[in-house]
């Protein structure tokens, strides 16, 4: 039997490892795809959020300003420049840098667009119990300070996203 050809699978296993290397090598890069992808994903996810938790402090400042500027109970006519005191509650509210000579930031009802988030601060009563702490139910209503809710929301791939920031805000001024 010396006349057969010998039996020659270099050839075969050349395509079959051939075949095997491709596989691996798909499957390795659709991975490494997928990572940089979800790479990728969360850091837009984290410059958005970062973006928006910047808005909400920037409200804050801005609110903060807007108090030392007013006297907590005045009463504005134009609803412009009303102090805290005697705002809506539970109302939205968005911090406006006016075009003054001299800018002045006032507090007007609604919301407001900034690139794709949406902003608004509304205001909550604060109660204290008799030892004069901060109370969510019960005690006496302080009319000298209130809750702030900082709010900043954006749709991120049909998703609703929200950024809340809580302070309270005191009358400092009070006589």
């Amino acid at each position: 039997m010396s006349h057969l050809l010998p039996f020659n699978s270099k050839k075969g296993i050349t395509v079959i490892e051939i075949l095997v290397v491709t596989a691996v090598v798909g499957i390795a890069l659709s991975s490494i795809l997928g990572v940089a992808t979800l790479a990728l994903r969360q850091s837009a996810d984290t410059s958005l959020e970062g973006r928006a938790q910047a808005l909400a402090k920037e409200t804050l400042e801005a609110l903060l300003n807007y108090r030392d500027g007013v006297f907590w109970d005045a009463d504005d006519p134009a609803n412009e420049y009303d102090g805290l005191g005697v705002v809506l509650l539970d109302t939205s509210y968005y911090p406006f840098l006016s075009a003054d000579a001299i800018p002045r930031w006032q507090l007007l009802e609604g919301e407001e667009q900034v690139e794709n988030f949406t902003r608004s601060v509304s205001f909550s009563s604060v109660s204290r119990d008799a030892s004069s702490n901060i109370v969510e139910s019960g005690g006496i209503v302080d009319p000298d300070t209130k809750k702030v809710t900082a709010r900043v929301s954006w749709s991120d791939r049909g998703e609703a996203r929200e950024v809340t920031l809580l302070m309270y805000i005191t009358n400092w001024k009070q006589p």
